[in-house]
């Protein structure tokens, strides 16, 4: 059985930022959403209030140190806790809240057709 992968960096790339409401589209990067999520989707996302949060939802943190999508378990103490979709994916280091940029809801996710 292989080994589980922890992560610890950015899961997903910025492709557009859009200027209002401050909408953006990423394109994912690794398997640690799939099925939901596969590698080289598009989601499409919409800023919410981090106070909205609901536990098992999945959403895009954009922190200091780029995108993650992941979805939501709970915060204690300053830590947003985090989980994959992918059970291959053991950990997700829990997100500081000082370093939160904004939370986004996904709105659409456009899978990478294969011809």
């Amino acid at each position: 059985m292989a080994e589980k992968q922890e992560i610890r960096k950015p899961v997903a790339n910025l492709v557009t930022r859009f200027r209002e409401p401050y909408s953006v589209q990423i394109e994912i990067v690794d398997e640690s959403m799939v099925p939901d999520f596969p590698v080289g989707s598009i989601v499409y996302c919409s800023p919410i209030n981090p106070h909205r949060l609901k536990e098992g939802k999945a959403y895009v943190f954009e922190t200091m140190h780029g995108f993650r999508l992941a979805t939501y378990e709970y915060q204690h103490k300053r830590l947003i806790h985090l989980s994959c979709l992918n059970k291959a994916y053991s950990f997700i280091e829990p997100i500081r809240r000082d370093q939160m940029l904004r939370v986004y809801k996904v709105d659409l996710v456009a899978s990478r057709m294969e011809y």
